[in-house]
């Protein structure tokens, strides 16, 4: 039911204990998002995508190992990201874009083993590059629009396809294994103070 549904996800939400999968996207949902979302074991897919929620992320959302999908695009969402993200392998769709989260990557989001698309865009989020090397399934990376600094990672995954960081202050060259990857199609690294050629 797009653009229809309003209010805020109620507390008793964890009394469905069985379910696996919540789609709220394209709707009017305000407020926070309750910590007993966490309280849900088999929950597969999350998707609060394009609504109006606001408030951090609750760390109860460490709980659902299940996890492989996550999207909380387009809201209002400040905070930092959990540092438990690591432990959710089972990722494969991980959307931040468009919110106010701020802080560091969590360094434990290298071991997404599963992970095929990453969307950081359009926050305020500060510090390196989170490294992506071992996430083998990665192909699109999204970390554009935002404050990050220092060099891009040196070592990418065969099989990325899209690589947007533009607009944030990176430094350094470019790395020269970009150049060896035959599935890029897209890279966006403009408003940045990249020196050196093109791999």
């Amino acid at each position: 039911l797009y653009d229809r549904m309003s209010g805020s996800i109620p507390s008793c939400i964890d009394k469905m204990s069985s379910l696996v999968f919540l789609n709220v996207g394209y709707n009017h949902y305000t407020g926070t998002l309750p910590s007993e979302l966490g309280n849900i074991p088999p929950m597969g897919k999350l998707r609060l995508e394009y609504n109006h929620f606001s408030g951090s992320l609750p760390s109860a959302l460490c709980n659902l190992q299940s996890l492989s999908y996550l999207d909380i695009a387009m809201n209002n969402v400040t905070g930092t990201i959990p540092s438990c993200i690591g432990s959710h392998t089972l990722l494969t769709i991980l959307s931040f874009f468009v919110n106010k989260l701020s802080g560091t990557i969590p360094a434990d989001m290298s071991k997404l083993v599963n992970l095929k698309k990453l969307f950081l865009n359009f926050n305020k989020f500060v510090g390196t590059l989170p490294s992506v090397d071992l996430l083998s399934n990665l192909e699109l990376y999204a970390a554009n629009h935002n404050q990050f600094t220092g060099t891009l990672p040196s070592l990418w995954p065969d099989h990325i396809t899209a690589l947007w960081v533009q607009d944030n202050y990176l430094t350094g060259t470019l790395p020269s294994g970009l150049g060896t990857i035959t599935n890029l199609l897209d890279v966006i690294g403009l408003n940045n103070y990249f020196t050196g050629t093109i791999p």
